[in-house]
Order: C-alpha cells, then structure tokens, then sequence
C-alpha cells in the first residue's frame, strides 16, 4: 500500500481527544481549524500533517529441510 497523497487533521490540544477526520488539502484543514477555533474559544486547534508513514511487512514464510538421523 502507498499513500499517493499527504493529508491533514485537526487536532483541539487544549481539550484533547484523537483526531477522526482527514481532510485532502491544507486549504480545507484550515477552514476546518477556523471553524473549530470559533467553536470552542480559548481552545488551541491544531492542524496535523503527514510527513512520513510506516508499515510492518508480514513476516516471510519458509521451508525448512528436515533431515533424519537414525
């Protein structure tokens, strides 16, 4: 899997929570973090980049060579 694109989250850090929707460009993010700041005053609203990404392979499945000793 690869991630053609960068994406974006809101974050509120001044009441915590986990970030559940993802937004396509900074531009929507943006809006997004204004409408939120206007929503909750005194909050800090946090927009959140993807910079990197990692994925654990399965591991690799392989034969191994009995041999019979008597």
């Amino acid at each position: 899997m690869n991630i053609q694109n960068k994406f974006f989250m809101i974050k509120n850090v001044t009441s915590g929570g986990q970030p559940t929707k993802t937004h396509n460009n900074i531009e929507e993010a943006r809006e997004e973090a204004k409408r939120l700041a206007e929503k909750h005053p005194g909050n800090i609203i946090t927009i959140l980049e993807t910079i990197e990404a990692y994925q654990t392979k399965s591991p690799e499945v392989v034969r191994l060579e009995i041999i019979y000793k008597p």
